[in-house]
């Protein structure tokens, strides 16, 4: 095949954006001329180190095909660096206005907060009254540097320390239970041989919801409450990043907690504890939702940084009205199945 046919079965249209024909004619009498020293609306060829940019129409050309180079291209090509320079320079100014605008908004702080540290005190005590037990239907997903777990479970929290886990299949099957109260811990997995019992420490618990953290303070946050740092003096700050306004408790050896509040709601949005300076746990509730007469977080995210460990349980479902006693957190391992007796190593 002759070099100009195998160019013309690889090449591709090359087309300009142009007003109308009629309006080049008027602005251009001899526009229709095919000798003038003009682009052409549309060329075909291969784009190659020889093929021309029309700066006049914005069409690229084969030079000495199809007509005439466009005029004073060297100019052209000086003109276009320049325009990319000053294009990337104007990038960089918007992004610098962008970050300036976004990175550093500050929220000011409402007139009607209270000053008052005892009185966001107060607010979590009659949280507690307010919430005393909770059915949850959950997806629970937590990731850590050794594991990750993603799952759906049914939970049923009851004041002070009561919990109940059920890990259920995508078929709503149960596939593992766990209870624990102020005395026993049970955990059983379906069509094993072996149910595990003892006292319902940290090192029991987590067997089957890994999550470092004390029975009675996960069934704080799950109704949206926070746990509070004994004999420490509280102060208030304002949050003027997050638009938080923020219970600092602190103590004399140097352990510190920070409990977020929405300024308008007065929902509790963070709980960050500090032991030397150093973050030990952070809790964000978000989603919050009207949940028959109560307000409910629809995710609680529980971050620890010393284990790497970040657990998400996002709300599905959630009744705090449902009639619930001590039995529901008393679990009896099946007939037949081996009891063992699992003590706390402390």
């Amino acid at each position: 095949m002759p070099g100009s046919d195998r160019q013309t079965a690889r090449g591709h249209a090359l087309i300009s954006h142009q007003a109308p024909r009629q309006d080049r004619m008027r602005a251009n009498p001899n526009a229709g001329d095919s000798n003038t020293n003009n682009c052409f609306t549309m060329s075909f060829g291969v784009m190659t180190e020889d093929t021309e940019f029309c700066p006049q129409h914005g069409a690229a050309m084969l030079p000495g095909q199809k007509g005439p180079p466009c005029p004073n291209l060297p100019a052209f090509r000086r003109s276009r660096v320049q325009a990319r320079a000053q294009f990337g320079l104007i990038v960089l100014c918007l992004v610098g206005v962008s970050l300036l605008e976004f990175g550093c908004t500050t929220y000011i702080r409402p007139d009607h907060l209270s000053d008052d540290p005892l009185s966001y005190l107060a607010r979590i005590a009659s949280r507690r009254e307010l919430v005393d037990h909770l059915a949850l239907d959950v997806r629970a997903t937590i990731a850590s540097s050794v594991f990750g777990v993603d799952a759906r479970a049914i939970l049923v929290a009851q004041r002070p320390r009561d919990l109940r886990v059920e890990v259920l299949t995508p078929t709503d099957d149960l596939v593992a239970i766990m209870t624990a109260n102020e005395n026993t811990f049970v955990h059983y997995e379906r069509g094993a041989s072996v149910c595990y019992t003892g006292p319902p420490c940290l090192e029991n618990t987590a067997r089957l919801l890994p999550i470092p953290m004390e029975v009675a303070n996960l069934v704080e946050f799950l109704m949206g409450g926070s746990p509070l740092l004994v004999r420490g003096t509280p102060t208030l700050e304002w949050d003027a990043y997050e638009g938080l306004q923020v219970l600092r408790i602190h103590q004399t050896n140097g352990n510190v907690q920070r409990v977020s509040f929405e300024p308008c709601a007065g929902h509790v949005r963070k709980v960050e504890l500090f032991f030397g300076g150093v973050l030990q746990m952070r809790v964000e509730n978000d989603g919050w939702t009207w949940s028959r007469g109560v307000w409910l977080p629809g995710l609680v995210r529980l971050e620890f940084p010393e284990q790497n460990l970040v657990a998400e349980l996002v709300v599905l479902a959630a009744d705090p009205w449902m009639p619930i006693d001590h039995s529901a957190t008393v679990f009896e391992c099946p007939v037949g199945v081996e009891m063992v007796y699992l003590p706390c190593p402390r």
